[in-house]
């Protein structure tokens, strides 16, 4: 599928069902047709609060380089898409890890300090069941509180873990529960709240509470009305966001089309239309299911291609607006991790320095618990399970790679906690005989590039 130089704003688009997707997917699925492209509901894709850039307390200036691609040239009239650049994502090499904990009654935040001697300090703040960490560019860490408490938890790692806000997150309408998924900073300071349970993204100027600006993405949903957002990445002017499109009305949850990444310019709080060539309006399809995790490539120095976490892994080429395998889910199913629910199976990953060796935590396939698998991404059939001797469980990203340690967290009711694996050992050996203890099971890591200030 060839790409277009130009694109174009949308004020309302739609998704048909899509045929089978070959090996490398692109703008659009194939098979739409103008017809698809009408919101019945009259809904747009874009809407705003007229205020243009607006900056908060939280947030600040991102730091990547901006680079132009070769669809930001406008033609016929419709105005430029705005600037591609470096994707801002957590570190790679992170001074420190925020983990949130939870037995699924009550949660904390825990904080793991890396260096020659790593310090592990439960409960600096306190948590919920279901909350994801996220890194602000001001150094503060925003904590998602997802589905049954919709709200954010700004915390301040220099201040002793200081909860500098509590912000309530409201869906649409009344009785709409928000469930935040998760949160990326624009270049102005605003902080975009992807909603699992309402189609539409959130714009905020931290800490306070109103939403700024809310962006439309119902025309994305499927039959059930609701495109299942989750992801959120600001690459230097655009934000992108990824819609699962899963239909609720079947019990399990069947899959209504490809997930996509779909563009939005913050500064306007529109999507995007990547090729103005078709009919209807295009984002970013993947390859394969349920997207969770994105991680950047490192040998890319544009920064604008992101190895993506579905049921196999992809890699993202954003400036071509492509994503193809690089390990795919029959080479896992191959390795014993397939069956029906496979696209359910792959939980979490890291990459080395090399982009050459892929780390993945995955559940087995009768999800008994959590193994980790070593895979060259040269050979991906080559895939093998290391530290075996560990029993390991997990729920959500719970793995980092920091230089040789590869950290991964566990919930086994034996010896729940983190363990630090070292990967230049052959085989891969654990550091300690036992895990380091993060108080209450861990949840969820992100990586942080500053080390905290532990409260007293």
């Amino acid at each position: 599928m060839s790409r277009r130089p130009h694109g174009r704003r949308v004020a309302a688009l739609a998704l048909a069902t899509v045929a089978e997707l070959g090996c490398v997917t692109g703008l659009r699925p194939p098979g739409e047709s103008a017809s698809d492209t009408t919101d019945s509901t009259g809904g747009s894709a874009s809407a705003t609060d007229g205020t243009g850039d607006a900056s908060g307390s939280v947030g600040g200036s991102g730091s990547g380089a901006t680079t132009s691609d070769t669809s930001a040239t406008a033609t016929g009239g419709d105005p430029p898409l705005p600037p591609l650049g470096a994707c801002e994502l957590p570190p790679a090499e992170p001074a420190a890890i925020v983990i949130t904990t939870t037995d699924f009654s009550t949660g904390a935040v825990s904080v793991l300090e890396l260096g020659p001697t790593p310090r592990l300090t439960t409960d600096v703040a306190l948590g919920t069941p279901d909350a994801i960490p996220y890194p602000a560019p001001d150094g503060r860490v925003v904590v998602v509180h997802r589905f049954g408490w919709d709200y954010l938890d700004v915390l301040d790692p220099r201040d002793g873990w200081r909860s500098l806000a509590n912000v309530r997150i409201e869906g649409p309408a009344p009785g709409v529960a928000a469930n935040p998924h998760a949160i990326a900073f624009d270049r102005g300071g605003r902080a975009w709240v992807t909603l699992y349970g309402a189609a539409e993204v959130q714009a905020l100027a931290l800490p306070a509470a109103q939403p700024r600006a809310r962006v439309d993405l119902r025309p994305f949903a499927d039959g059930d009305g609701l495109p299942e957002v989750s992801l959120a990445v600001v690459c230097g002017e655009r934000l992108y966001v990824g819609v699962q499109r899963l239909d609720r009305r079947t019990i399990p949850w069947g899959e209504a089309g490809p997930d996509v990444l779909v563009a939005i310019d913050p500064r306007r709080g529109e999507v995007l239309d990547l090729d103005p060539s078709t009919a209807a309006p295009d984002g970013v399809v993947l390859q394969g299911r349920s997207a969770r995790q994105l991680r950047a490539d490192p040998r890319d120095p544009s920064g604008t291609r992101l190895f993506a976490l579905t049921d196999g892994v992809e890699l993202v080429d954003l400036a071509a607006a492509t994503a193809a395998w690089v390990v795919r889910p029959e080479q896992l199913a191959a390795r014993g991790y397939g069956g029906p629910q496979q696209h359910l199976l792959p939980q979490a990953f890291d990459i080395d320095a090399a982009g050459a060796t892929l780390w993945l935590t995955i559940y087995r396939p009768d999800f008994s618990g959590i193994d980790v698998l070593r895979i060259p991404l040269a050979a991906p059939e080559a895939a093998s399970r290391v530290v075996p001797e560990l029993e390991l469980d997990g729920v959500e990203r719970t793995i980092e790679l920091v230089g040789d340690v590869l950290v991964v967290g566990s919930r086994a009711s034996q010896r729940p906690g983190v363990w630090l694996i070292d990967t230049g050992a052959q085989p891969p050996a654990p550091l300690t005989a036992a895990p380091l203890s993060t108080g209450l099971p861990p949840y969820a890591f992100v990586g942080i590039a500053a080390a905290p200030r532990s409260p007293p």
